[in-house]
């Protein structure tokens, strides 16, 4: 006689059956939370990886005012920022190689960062601390006229332009691919449970799995946009203004088309800072970077270069519509004060323009032919824009040291 099944026979296979599919979803949501604070930490080394970069230029261009200014209280001003920037690079620098638990950040034990911090060819710890080291010889000397020629100084320039430089770029990438690699664990990880979950029933992989697998997506894609987007202004930081730019250079250098560059630096930016704190100063660049990116055109890229400086890409553009285009922009800036605590904060920038040139190879050479002539600029009282190489030699510095913020990596003007 064959058995009858009732409703309470299969109960025990039901609730057997729920409850395997509630252990997965229990460690589904306990594996993606994990995942996610570690892309969240992901995201910190990346922020601190990118502010040791900024550190080390600060750090440079700080220790070169100091060993070339003759004024004492000056210099007793310019050791406070080197002592403050000195500080912050060193703690950034023991977190990124020991971890600090207090901010959730574990030691990068991945052989890939290891072998960037402590390996060949970068020995980037090394180079760190001998860059700190040597600034920190330059401080404890007597000052004098020939202290700029000094071995150390030499050695922090080299570095803050070379070696040092690309090292601490290589980290960024290499911090950003280790945080790709765990979102494709993840995703590895979350195909196998949809499919057990969706054999035992496919309403709860559906409902459940597949929204907590778009979180991690959309996490992913924010933290991508997250390197190449400066957390001030909102738009391009210098890595994704890069990236715009060697699209664009590519482009116009396949089809012949033109391109135009410029390169803003905002005047007496230190001033604002020491006289009405940084928090003004963060208040005037957010003003300008909302005021050039809604006066450009849509198919415009404008970018923070780093400090006060920018970048602004003009597909389609000559030179002489491109002159047209900075001097709106200097006149609209200058007329554009910022408002803060009942006050007005009046400011004006300093434009180098340039054209693409058959010569150029690269978006390098047009940038730095725009930064010489924003240089000039500077040197012919600010407040203005150059774009031809006459008004260049008019205004060419007369020392190496004046010189030295041609180098847009090492100084902002």
């Amino acid at each position: 006689m064959r058995k009858c099944y009732e409703l309470r026979d299969y109960l025990p296979v039901y609730a057997g059956a729920l409850a395997f599919v509630g252990v997965l979803v229990i460690a589904a949501h306990f594996t993606i939370d994990r995942i996610a604070g570690e892309q969240k930490t992901a995201a910190r080394l990346i922020e601190m990886a990118g502010t040791q970069r900024m550190l080390s230029q600060r750090a440079a261009r700080l220790t070169l005012e100091y060993v070339t200014t003759s004024d004492i209280a000056q210099r007793g001003s310019v050791r406070e920022m080197i002592d403050e920037a000195h500080a912050e690079m060193r703690a950034t620098h023991l977190t990124l190689t020991q971890g600090n638990l207090s901010l959730g950040i574990p030691v990068a034990a991945l052989d890939a960062i290891d072998e960037i911090y402590f390996g060949e060819p970068h020995l980037l710890d090394q180079r760190v601390r001998l860059f700190m080291y040597d600034i920190r010889e330059i401080l404890g000397k007597t000052w004098d006229a020939d202290l700029e020629n000094s071995v150390y100084v030499k050695s922090i320039i080299q570095e803050s332009r070379q070696a040092l430089l690309a090292s601490l770029d290589d980290a960024t990438d290499q911090f950003m691919t280790n945080s790709m690699a765990r979102v494709e664990k993840l995703r590895t990880m979350m195909k196998i449970m949809h499919g057990i979950v969706i054999a035992a029933i496919i309403c709860i992989g559906v409902f459940v799995f597949t929204p907590l697998f778009r979180r991690v997506v959309r996490q992913s894609e924010s933290l991508a946009d997250a390197a190449h987007t400066d957390t001030l202004t909102g738009g391009p930081n210098r890595r994704g203004f890069m990236m715009s730019g060697a699209s664009e250079f590519s482009r116009a250098l396949r089809h012949g088309a033109a391109l135009s560059v410029m390169v803003l630096d905002i005047d007496h930016f230190k001033n604002i800072n020491d006289s009405l704190g940084h928090a003004a100063g963060d208040q005037v660049i957010r003003s300008l970077a909302e005021t050039c990116m809604h006066t450009l055109r849509q198919s415009d890229t404008f970018g923070r270069l780093g400090g006060e400086e920018f970048g602004i890409l003009l597909p389609e553009t000559h030179l002489e519509e491109a002159l047209q285009v900075a001097e709106k922009l200097r006149e609209l800036l200058a007329n554009t004060p910022v408002s803060r605590e009942g006050a007005e904060i009046r400011y004006t920038v300093s434009i180098g323009v340039a054209e693409r040139m058959a010569s150029d190879e690269s978006l390098e050479a047009l940038l730095g032919r725009a930064d010489i002539r924003m240089f000039a600029a500077k040197n012919a009282g600010r407040n203005r824009v150059i774009s031809c190489e006459g008004e260049i030699a008019a205004h060419t510095p007369k020392s190496m040291t004046d010189a030295l913020p041609f180098d847009r990596p090492l100084l902002n003007h």
